[in-house]
């Protein structure tokens, strides 16, 4: 019987302050991923190292389901108020939500094999050598990196070949998003089941090839509850993977554009809101709040032309208006028209533009028959056209709020100007220039904003700029379509009118609020087609009946594919009366095979060993099965490299004893620890364990150098230690040490594992700054180290290596501490006072 590959070695073990919830690997990169019980997710390197900290989206929100994206860049999460969020891990920006109508039960993100990467290439550099001729910058982002007002594609690169994020929801269905970002279907099992039933998705999976979709249900009915799989054929995605990926990359590149677009709007908005605010702050409006209509203008009107006021308005001016605050709002104003100016030239109207270039590739390629094979999946040119129709209203509403913003610069500037004339004469102050030097036009504006500000519209309505960005129909126009040579033109033809490319008159009376969400809306709508089409098509080929359910659930279920034989492979834990059994079902997945499941079963109870619990399982691959177990009359937990091709001969047998299909020597003891679950990654070939508690875990390289573990467990064997032998890097136990023992008299060394947080160690004269380091290290270190002559030879400006060697030097320079250096973590050793040379206390940051 063969065993697992190299050698298990413990790297880390940490602290973490929040109990953990979710844990899973990066299967490109080494980080993990986790959730906790605040719903905060965190990413940690191997040794533990914190990169950042996401924040749930609203208070007591829980995270029920986390995947990596196949390259390891981006990470997707579910929380149980129906979101789901995409996330750019390189700099923490949820890039993409989802909504659900039902919470998220699982999610998993697939990708075709990279054979077929090829077959893309030439779309990519057609594409990328177009795009490069036109440039635009985008608008800028918010400082928040955690809270983006709108999506934003460009954080987020399209993957070089297609994948595939499977959701899966309470109410039995399944999404296929490409990329993670656009919806392509929605797979309802239901329709697949018995009218009576009730099912709940336990996992699903995508074969490399696209040619099927394996999903895991659990199936209850009136009588009788049964684990099923269904086979759905998913060759359309393997048949339109070309299409999809094309027509996927240029709503990628579209809504990238949008979301630029998007984000000047919200500027845009916010600047004039900035207006508002500033003209609110003169209390004008407050002042004249209860005088008799028209009363503002009168007096103000009265002041402008002859001079003239009242006493009450003089003391209004002298008290609510001096000279150095109306500066200062009128130039408050000036500043947010400049922003809106910058916004509307530099981001706004380039990014229409770049929105009309994206449009009319669009429309070269639906023409191509070599791009998009299928008729029935082609971009409709009508709904193309209307989208570059509305693109061009927008751009023609931009320009024109640049015409009404000129003019609104030139009004406040001469009312501010004239105000600041009129204040210091009413209160006998000294103007070094002629107070009222207007011509007729500054004049006219000043008498058009005495009249708008009299009015009983909303003051955000008040002016021309400010119906240009509310959301609701202009009722200020203008006189310029009676000038308009163009709108003159159409009106004496109106056969002109139908073409696809002139802007028709419904446009006319939009703002330019309204005319952006229109834009949005029939982009959306030029891929509407296509999402149809392939959500109507993924019938069942096959549905298995695997097993029945008694009144408990499956607890724990992991699948994975084997691309040579074209074979699924299914693992779970079966709940038993007195124990769990392992059950592997190998299954065919493509309509070419038609042989039925096999199963085999596998028990954890040795007469010589004694009876185990497994609590935990996971593909290490597609060739080993990890197990997780314990004993409940042990304090340690036992971890299993179970190989694949071990069980080919107990298909369809009787259930099986595990050590006959594996070693003993294959179980490796995981000391002074009862576990609770843990997360595997075979590519990255590490492991981590989580404690019972849910906060303490170790983490191990899987297939380390066994030269490095003999050497280790040699030292090990060597160092005297009087409560027992050390046992890590062997692989064989006697039958006491998996009966239950008392370890009231040990402690465990690494127990006391460190937190997230930098760690220090406190004393009378100051604080030195060990970083993220073992508690264990520390502990010995004040056993054997006087910390106060460290502190007065100033080590604290060392950096945290050069600590840690120092202390390292300290410990094996004393002759008492030699056996302690030698032993390994996870060892249990005689409980010594580790605390009475000195004081030492954690401070976490």
């Amino acid at each position: 019987m063969s065993s697992s590959k190299g050698v298990m070695r413990q790297v880390e073990e940490k602290y973490a302050m929040n109990e953990i919830d979710l844990i899973v690997w990066s299967n490109k990169i080494d980080l993990l991923a986790l959730s906790n019980a605040k719903g905060e997710i965190a990413l940690h390197r191997l040794n533990w190292q914190r990169v950042w900290l996401l924040p749930p989206p609203v208070e007591e929100a829980r995270v029920t389901a986390l995947s990596w994206r196949p390259d390891g860049r981006v990470l997707v999460a579910a929380y149980n108020n129906k979101e789901v969020h995409v996330v750019d891990i390189e700099k923490k920006i949820v890039v993409h939500k989802i909504n659900t109508n039902h919470s998220v039960c699982f999610l998993h993100w697939t990708q075709e094999s990279l054979d077929n990467h090829n077959r893309y290439k030439e779309f990519l550099r057609l594409m990328k050598d177009a795009e490069s001729n036109f440039q635009f910058h985008s608008g800028a982002a918010s400082k928040d990196s955690t809270d983006v007002p709108v999506e934003n594609f460009r954080n987020i690169k399209i993957y070089s070949h297609l994948n595939f994020l499977l959701i899966g929801l309470s109410g039995c269905e399944i999404q296929v998003h490409v990329f993670g970002l656009f919806c392509c279907g929605v797979i309802d099992l239901k329709a697949h089941l018995p009218i009576d039933s009730e099912c709940a998705i336990l996992s699903a999976d995508i074969t490399e090839n696209l040619r099927s979709l394996v999903a895991v249900l659990n199936v209850k009915c009136s009588d009788a509850s049964s684990l099923q799989c269904l086979v759905i054929d998913a060759s359309k995605l393997c048949k339109k993977a070309q299409d999809l990926y094309n027509i996927s990359y240029k709503r990628g590149t579209i809504l990238n554009t949008l979301s630029s677009i998007q984000r000047s709007m919200v500027n845009i908005i916010e600047a004039h809101e900035h207006i508002v605010i500033q003209e609110m702050q003169m209390q004008i409006f407050g002042y004249f709040k209860d005088k008799e209509p028209g009363t503002l203008s009168a007096q103000f009107m009265e002041l402008l032309l002859y001079g003239s006021h009242s006493d009450e308005l003089a003391t209004f001016l002298r008290s609510e208006l001096p000279e150095k605050r109306l500066k200062k709002i009128g130039s408050s104003i000036e500043v947010s028209h400049s922003n809106i100016l910058k916004q509307i030239i530099y981001h706004l109207r380039p990014g229409i533009e770049k929105l009309l270039f994206e449009l009319s590739t669009m429309l070269g390629l639906s023409r191509l028959s070599q791009v998009f094979s299928d008729s029935k999946i082609s971009i409709q040119e009508d709904l193309v056209y209307k989208c570059m129709v509305t693109a061009g209203a927008c751009s023609m509403k931009a320009n024109k709020v640049l015409h009404i913003l000129e003019d609104s610069l030139i009004k406040y500037k001469a009312f501010f100007r004239w105000l600041t004339a009129a204040a210091a004469i009413v209160t006998n102050e000294r103007m070094g220039n002629s107070p009222f030097d207007l011509n007729s036009k500054e004049m006219n504006f000043i008498f058009e904003y005495l009249v708008e500000i009299d009015s009983d519209t909303p003051i955000s309505e008040k002016d021309e700029l400010g119906q240009y960005l509310a959301d609701k129909d202009i009722t200020l126009k203008g006189d310029e379509n009676s000038k308009n040579q163009w709108r003159k033109f159409l009106v004496e033809n109106p056969c002109l009118e139908d073409f696809e490319l002139i802007m028709p008159r419904f446009f006319d009376n939009k703002s330019l609020v309204q005319v952006h969400k229109l834009l949005t809306e029939s982009a959306e709508l030029i891929f509407q087609n296509f999402t149809d089409y392939i959500q109507q098509n993924f019938p069942v080929s096959y549905r298995y009946n695997l097993c029945s359910l008694e009144a408990n659930a499956i607890k724990k279920l992991s699948i994975i594919e084997e691309p040579k034989t074209q074979k699924m492979l299914i693992a779970f834990i079966m709940p038993q009366e007195e124990e769990n059994f392992l059950q592997i079902v190998e299954l065919p997945h493509t309509g070419e095979h038609t042989d039925p499941p096999k199963i085999a079963s596998i028990y954890f109870n040795d007469k010589e060993i004694g009876k185990f619990d497994l609590i935990d399982l996971q593909f290490y691959s597609n060739e080993i099965i990890s197990l997780l177990l314990e004993k409940s009359d042990c304090m340690h937990s036992f971890y299993v490299q179970l190989p694949v091709e071990n069980v080919q001969n107990y298909f369809n047998q009787p259930p099986q004893n595990i050590f006959t299909v594996i070693d003993k020597e294959c179980l490796k003891m995981i000391e002074n620890m009862k576990s609770l679950k843990f997360a595997v990654s075979g590519p990255r070939k590490v492991s981590v364990i989580v404690a019972e508690d849910g906060h303490r875990v170790r983490i191990f390289e899987m297939e380390a150098d066994d030269e490095e573990d003999t050497a280790m467990s040699s030292n090990n064997v060597s160092a005297e230690e009087p409560s027992g032998t050390a046992k890590l890097g062997t692989n064989e136990f006697s039958e006491e040490d998996f009966n239950g023992s008392n370890f009231s008299d040990r402690v465990d060394v690494s127990g006391n594992a460190a937190d997230d947080s930098d760690d220090r160690i406190n004393s009378e004269n100051g604080i030195i700054d060990f970083g993220d380091v073992d508690v264990n290290s520390l502990s010995v270190l004040s056993d054997f180290t006087d910390i106060e002559d460290l502190i007065e030879k100033d080590l604290s400006s060392l950096d945290i290596e050069l600590e840690r060697n120092i202390a390292g030097l300290a410990i094996t320079s004393c002759p008492q501490s030699s056996i302690m250096s030698n032993i390994n973590l996870s060892f249990p050793c005689e409980k010594k006072d580790l605390t009475s040379n000195s004081s030492v206390s954690m401070d976490e940051s």
